[in-house]
């Protein structure tokens, strides 16, 4: 019998954003538009970085795509084209969504590495971004005065230490001129913008690259409001690509879990792990619709005039791993996060509440788990409450398995949980 018990009496701390994507509603040059399920879901963060591969990838975020000409004036507007990263920010802030923005380029896949060699001169690179920055939060070049807080330097400079001279995806440079050059951009942004988040560099999970940047960036007494990917320091921790991958020099049979139940009771129990532990913010890898790393929804109903499918005319609809965002989503409305215990390290529990409406999120992620029998065991309710649990699973997409009315301070629910389920619990008065 396993045992998991949530008491709603007993507020721990707030929901933080760690439901966020890489990426945003539209995608396939702005055609493909998912903004009602983003609504749903209740994404707080997109984060601008691969963005529309392979279709626009010339347009959008990178720095290439913004101040295309290297050798040109940084300080005239003239030079900047910023209309389609404008568009697409314009859609992520339209859902309620806030921006991480990476500074930088995107992976570089191409047989001829363009993007991934460093900056021929990384003041002026630095002074490209401010403008960038200015664009959107202070109006430079017809701009806004949007706030973005969070940007960051790069993209995964770890990744090619291991790779073939000449074949660098990300920064073919040497580790101390990434030490030079994040230097210089960190310490040039911050100067310019005291009051914003500067940070990265997306550290890619090579741990002893990381210690040491951390190390080297403190001996220089460099900015950095927080880090990417893991947490040395007291700065923010933000894990900014995340996916359920088994082999990476397999990766096709993963994309096949990924956008199945498989995929959805790990993003359930990923977000719930990011929830209990020092992670500020997450972003899932990936929002976009046209790329084999998206569980969260699909094209169906193609509608075809002549040769090509008219994007306006489609239909989206959720994947598996949808549902595990929205039901996190929920509990980042409800906002103030509730004590909850499992009796099974592959169980993941999660509440949150906000008055008399609650909410607890329910992940398994266990091959060993078949209707195992559960107790869930409610506390701090009150009479009169209604209850109802929603399932999804192999089979079923949110749909409701029972439903109870309150009778006292404590309910008990008994569960039949197997391998890969998601249960979200939803508690209001009638």
């Amino acid at each position: 019998m396993l045992n998991i018990n949530v008491d709603f009496s007993k507020e721990i701390g707030r929901i933080k954003p760690v439901n966020g994507v890489v990426g945003g509603p539209k995608n396939a040059a702005l055609l493909y538009n998912s903004s009602d399920l983003f609504r749903e879901m209740n994404i707080p963060l997109c984060r601008m970085h691969d963005l529309e591969f392979p279709y626009g990838s010339g347009e959008f975020c990178d720095i290439h795509c913004i101040f295309k000409n290297f050798d040109a004036d940084e300080n005239d507007p003239a030079n900047y084209d910023f209309d389609m990263t404008d568009a697409y920010i314009a859609v992520c802030r339209d859902v309620g969504a806030k921006i991480l923005y990476r500074l930088g380029e995107s992976i570089d896949h191409g047989h001829i590495k363009k993007y991934s060699h460093p900056p021929k001169d990384f003041a002026k690179w630095a002074r490209i971004c401010e403008h960038i920055i200015m664009h959107y939060n202070e109006g430079f070049a017809n701009g806004y005065n949007w706030g973005i807080e969070y940007w960051e330097i790069w993209n995964e400079p770890d990744l090619d230490i291991t790779r073939q001279k000449g074949n660098e995806a990300c920064w073919s440079g040497t580790v101390e001129q990434f030490y030079d050059f994040f230097e210089i951009a960190a310490r040039h942004l911050k100067g310019r913008f005291p009051h914003l988040k500067i940070g990265g560099p997306a550290v890619c999970g090579r741990e002893e690259w990381g210690k040491a940047f951390i190390h080297e960036m403190g001996k220089r007494n460099a900015p950095l409001d927080f880090f990417s990917w893991h947490k040395y320091t007291n700065a923010e921790l933000i894990i900014d690509e995340w996916n359920y991958v088994e082999d990476w020099n397999n990766q096709p049979p993963s994309f096949k879990k990924q956008v199945a139940m498989r995929g959805a009771a790990f993003c359930a129990a990923a977000i719930i792990t990011f929830q209990h532990t020092a992670i500020d913010a997450a972003t899932y890898f990936m929002a976009d619709i046209m790329q084999p790393w998206c569980g969260l929804y699909e094209v169906e109903d193609w509608s075809v005039d002549g040769l090509s499918p008219i994007a306006p005319k489609c239909r989206i609809v959720p994947r598996k791993s949808f549902y595990s965002f929205g039901a996190f989503g929920k509990l980042v409305s409800l906002g103030k996060e509730c004590e909850s215990v499992s009796g099974n390290k592959n169980v993941y529990v999660c509440a949150a509440k906000n008055g008399n409406t609650r909410g607890v999120m329910l992940a398994s992620f266990d091959s060993s788990l078949e209707n195992e029998e559960t107790v869930l065991t409610l506390n701090g309710l009150s009479d009169g409450m209604h209850v109802k649990v929603y399932v999804t699973d192999g089979e079923r997409n949110e749909e409701c398995e029972s439903e109870y009315t309150v009778s006292g301070e404590t309910l008990d629910i008994k569960l039949q949980i197997s391998e890969e389920q998601l249960r979200y619990v939803e508690i209001s008065d009638c």
